[in-house]
């Protein structure tokens, strides 16, 4: 499980799966969240658990070319 804190350059070795309660306080940050799987070549998951409030968050992605 990540926070922001998992954003800001803590590097695991082998995360292979992300999981996010809620959408961070800064959109763009979901990419450097799910950013500590799939490294050096290998596959990596990440899910985002969202309220039904913020739903409008999966279409921000989507315009930001991020597919959910």
């Amino acid at each position: 499980m990540t926070t922001d804190v998992a954003a800001r350059g803590i590097d695991f070795e082998r995360v292979d799966q992300i999981i996010q309660i809620d959408p961070p306080e800064v959109p763009e940050q979901l990419v450097h969240r799910i950013g500590r799987t799939a490294r050096v070549n290998r596959p990596g998951k990440a899910l985002l658990m969202l309220e039904e409030h913020e739903i409008c968050f999966v279409e921000y992605l989507s315009g930001i070319n991020i597919p959910m």
